[in-house]
């Protein structure tokens, strides 16, 4: 690819020497942090020193991230307050081995994530008639979005007092 300039969000690469490709791998070794966000489609131009140019675009695919569940019995529901990164309210959830029934699950939307479009960090997920042992605080939770993409918590706080 010698001989083209590459842009990149606005960063221009310059080569001597006309060399064409079929594929071109580049590495950066330092790049802009922009670059990198998740779930936000960058664009990316190549311009041939004739003129010639070509665009693509790509997203750096994201996934969901759990960093606390807390736990609590509310009038025989269990309510889990769930804190992390791109977390869907149309998520389904397993505690432990056991799939949680869609029917019997209410899920609340509170803190939209800035950088995943209708993503949230927080999720308040209300489960009527939960089995015994999805109360205990070693369960575990497997969060799934829509796309297919998980996030685990091996455990969560158990509150015994309302939220």
């Amino acid at each position: 690819m010698t001989g083209s300039e590459l842009e990149y969000e606005g960063v221009i690469i310059l080569a001597t020497n006309l060399i064409l490709f079929k594929t071109l791998t580049l590495k950066i070794a330092e790049p802009d942090p922009k670059w990198q966000f998740v779930g936000v489609k960058h664009n990316f131009r190549i311009i041939n020193p004739d003129g010639q140019e070509a665009e693509w675009f790509y997203t750096i695919p994201s996934k969901p991230v759990i960093s606390t569940v807390i736990a609590q019995m509310v009038e025989q529901n269990l309510v889990l307050n769930i804190t992390g990164q791109e977390l869907s309210k149309d998520a389904t959830f397993k505690i432990g081995q056991d799939e949680v029934k869609p029917v019997n699950v209410t899920v609340t939307p509170v803190d939209p994530d800035d950088h995943a479009s209708g993503l949230f960090k927080t999720l308040t997920v209300t489960i009527r008639r939960p089995q015994s042992g999805w109360q205990k605080a070693d369960a575990g939770l497997t969060l799934t979005n829509p796309d297919g993409k998980q996030a685990i918590s091996a455990s969560y706080i158990f509150l015994s007092s309302p939220l």
